[in-house]
């Protein structure tokens, strides 16, 4: 629960244990269904008009720039897992009081449903 709490991952993901003799080991933190480009949550912002995007569909290690540069034995799968389940709301110099007030409710709003 420590790494689920210090991500603030409450009310956006999902952390997996196992039970052992030794008591509970972290296995992993996922997202929950529906915070993917694909799923609900985007098409719910959208809904309202507040586009969302993925910018980085593909991990540092795998964009040309990084090729060079070593990688842990077995990949780094969470890396990949995220880079396509990470989404980008509108954030720019430019968007004024208004605009961010409305992001925040529309996010609010699609979390909440």
């Amino acid at each position: 629960m420590r790494a689920h709490r210090a991500l603030s991952c409450s009310g956006y993901s999902r952390t997996d244990f196992i039970v052992s003799a030794k008591g509970l080991v972290y296995l992993e933190t996922n997202t929950l269904p529906g915070l993917t480009a694909a799923s609900l949550y985007p098409k719910a912002l959208k809904a309202q008009g507040i586009p969302t995007a993925i910018y980085y569909s593909k991990s540092m290690h795998q964009q040309t720039a990084y090729k060079g540069f070593p990688v842990a034995d077995g990949g780094v799968p969470v890396s990949e897992k995220l880079s396509n389940d990470v989404i980008s709301l509108p954030i720019h110099a430019y968007l004024d009081e208004s605009a961010q007030d409305r992001v925040i409710e529309a996010v609010r709003g699609a979390l909440s449903s």
